[in-house]
């Protein structure tokens, strides 16, 4: 018997990405940066909140994961080490303020990124 092989992760050139985030919305370019930047599960991205972010502190604190199964509905994270405290970029930050400051959804309660359903 052969055993599998394992696929190894698909790697892009920067210029792939670069190509890739310019078909998307600024929205969505925001939400593949901070993906990318914080390495968090999918759920955890979709529970940030705008309380959730410190921009003087430069940092984000992931409390909660969205489950989107049987409806939706939010839940701890996943494991204690995926509740700590990150590192946000500078860079980071100013795209952020920028998708609040045009979010129709910005007080401190609201999702970053609502379902646009």
């Amino acid at each position: 018997m052969s055993a599998k092989r394992r696929k190894s992760p698909l790697v892009l050139s920067p210029e792939q990405v670069r190509l890739g985030l310019a078909v998307l919305e600024f929205r969505d370019q925001l939400l593949a940066f901070l993906d990318g930047a914080l390495g968090v599960r999918r759920g955890e991205l979709g529970a940030l909140r705008w309380r959730d972010c410190d921009f003087e502190g430069l940092g984000f604190s992931v409390q909660h994961s969205y489950y989107w199964r049987r409806g939706g509905h939010l839940k701890d994270t996943k494991t204690e080490a995926s509740a700590k405290l990150l590192p946000m970029h500078p860079a980071l930050k100013d795209a952020l303020l920028e998708w609040k400051s045009l979010s129709l959804f910005a007080s401190e309660e609201h999702y970053v990124f609502p379902s646009q359903r």
